[in-house]
């Protein structure tokens, strides 16, 4: 398992901090996870799932559900 922070989102997708937390607003891309109080991550397997949609070029409403799936998976693997 393996968690980027922004700077590393940005970084493989080629993308500003501006445009990745408009991604995150407009519901076609993760939220972090927190990790404390100060700390943002994603994990990899996630972001490469968002990656290869977006390289297909899915609609929105696509995006918007894989965003869900993937936050609602979260919920069960770190419950679990």
């Amino acid at each position: 398992m393996e968690f980027l922070r922004p700077k590393d989102i940005m970084k493989k997708m080629k993308i500003s901090r501006t445009l990745l937390y408009s991604y995150i607003k407009k519901g076609i891309f993760p939220k972090p996870i927190k990790m404390g109080s100060t700390i943002s991550v994603w994990l990899n397997t996630e972001i490469e799932s968002i990656m290869i949609a977006m390289y297909k070029q899915e609609d929105e409403d696509n995006l918007r559900k894989l965003v869900k799936e993937i936050e609602l998976s979260r919920g069960k693997a770190f419950n679990n």
